[in-house]
């Protein structure tokens, strides 16, 4: 099977984006430094912004259960936009529904 990205469009004023943490947490971790990002796509970029129900969940929490970082990602969304991304995001892949290749 071979694998065809696609460039996403540009996004514009009024479009609406998800937040995912796939990673560690930061957003529930650093609440003020989450809200200052969404106050900058909001008011500079217009978009509207939708939180994804495990995006602001404790660090401790999202390490606990990989799989709600998963259930974020599949869960339909406008365009995701993720705020943090790390090696951490591979526990998520057990509970990934997509073809996902583990070669380097």
């Amino acid at each position: 099977m071979s694998l065809v990205l696609q460039k996403p469009r540009r996004l514009n004023p009024g479009d609406r984006i998800a937040i995912v943490s796939p990673s560690w947490g930061g957003p529930g971790d650093f609440p003020k430094r989450y809200e200052a990002g969404k106050r900058q796509l909001e008011d500079t970029f217009g978009l509207k912004v939708v939180e994804m129900p495990h995006a602001l969940a404790p660090a401790e929490d999202l390490a606990a259960h990989p799989e709600w970082r998963a259930e974020d990602l599949h869960r339909p969304s406008p365009t995701p936009l993720s705020p943090v991304s790390s090696p951490v995001s591979v526990g998520t892949m057990p509970f990934a529904s997509c073809p996902i290749s583990t070669s380097t």
